[in-house]
């Protein structure tokens, strides 16, 4: 196909994406049903994104996905989080995921991971006390890894199993591994949002087929501060960052104010244009030029950072003067305001990642940021 022709497919399959996404988000229950469910996801709003094939939209169209754009992504987890932004997170983690999966695992383990499109995936990047090491039989992990968003609702998740050498962990793999084979902890206290059941995944000494585990070498060109895991990762946090841009929308159509145009529209285009510039890298992108230099990486990641001050700046402006108690539970509003507040605060949304980029541009990668600096 050529280049002209996959883009005119891609946009005609993303309105279809949108529109799935917006008739969705009619139905998805953000108050009533995640206290029922007990902080989980509401059943029928799990429900309502796959029959509208929204966990499939970043599965491979050879695989019978959609194989949806960063700019589809953003503007499809948008008009879900407009109405629960938990559901959205929830969706944006599991296809980002499968994006992973699609670029760093062998076809053996993605013809398993695919085999049902529509599936939840969840992963973590924490592990506590984990490790992983080769058997006979393919890998071996025990552990726990914490934070992992619809732990109970997927059928995969992808872990960083910490390798280790000498008793030392000296690299981190990503594994495929199967839910079932896992038992799900409820710590007592963690940060996070309403409805997104994040709990703790334990391995004990479950065994992980070969192909379902990046290899040393690979992981290590793929590490979060290598050149292309940098870039993945970006790519990732404007998938994340969806969620807060929908709630923040939400916001302002329950307030039914127009003051916040303005600074909607600022965070709206500023992630749009960081995955319209991701997009057309990986349409051009040749073998020896996949990766973002590392100046344009830390002026993208800036403007996420500005979309995410803009959208917690919309949260300020028109809820603070208002009781929130009056709105429940006739509307989801103080949830929607909860969730905004929990998104704004992960660490790849902070201006501190801006300094420790550009740190790194001027002082060299590996560099440490503290505030001394700025004295």
């Amino acid at each position: 196909m050529s280049t002209e022709l996959w883009i005119a497919s891609t946009a005609a399959c993303g309105e279809e994406l949108v529109e799935r996404a917006r008739i969705a988000a009619r139905t998805l229950e953000t108050s009533t049903a995640r206290r029922e469910h007990g902080l989980r996801p509401a059943t029928d709003s799990l429900a309502a994104v796959r029959r509208a094939g929204l966990f499939a939209m970043t599965v491979p169209r050879a695989s019978g996905g959609a194989g949806a754009t960063l700019r589809t992504q953003v503007r499809v987890i948008t008009e879900l989080g407009q109405r629960c932004p938990s559901t959205a997170w929830t969706t944006a983690l599991s296809a980002a995921l499968k994006t992973v999966c699609t670029s760093v695992f062998p076809e053996a383990a993605r013809e398993v991971l695919f085999a049902d499109r529509d599936a939840l995936v969840c992963g973590s990047a924490t592990p506590l006390r984990a490790h992983g090491e080769p058997t006979g039989y393919g890998f071996s992990i025990s552990g726990r890894w914490q934070a992992l968003t619809g732990c109970e609702d997927s059928a995969w998740t992808v872990l960083a199993v910490p390798v280790l050498a000498e008793g030392q962990p000296i690299l981190h793999c990503p594994a495929l591994v199967s839910t079932r084979d896992l038992t799900v902890e409820h710590p007592r206290h963690t940060i996070r949002m309403a409805g997104t059941d994040s709990h703790t995944l334990v391995a004990q000494d479950v065994v992980v087929p070969p192909a379902h585990v990046l290899s040393s070498a690979s992981a290590a060109v793929r590490a979060p501060d290598s050149p292309a895991g940098a870039t993945a990762q970006l790519g990732i946090a404007v998938v994340m960052l969806a969620p807060l841009l929908g709630a923040a929308r939400g916001i302002r159509r329950a307030m039914e104010a127009a003051a916040a145009c303005r600074l909607l529209d600022s965070a709206t285009g500023r992630v749009l244009r960081v995955a319209d510039a991701l997009d057309a890298r990986l349409l051009r992108a040749l073998a020896s030029s996949v990766f973002l230099p590392a100046q344009e990486r830390a002026c993208l990641r800036a403007e996420l950072v500005s979309a995410t001050q803009e959208c917690r700046e919309i949260a300020e402006r028109l809820l603070e003067p208002h009781d929130l108690g009056r709105f429940a539970p006739a509307t989801s509003l103080p949830l929607i305001r909860h969730d905004l507040a929990a998104l704004a605060h992960l660490p790849q949304f902070s201006p501190h990642t801006i300094a420790a980029d550009f740190v790194g541009l001027l002082f060299g990668p590996g560099t440490a940021w503290t505030s001394s600096r700025t004295r």
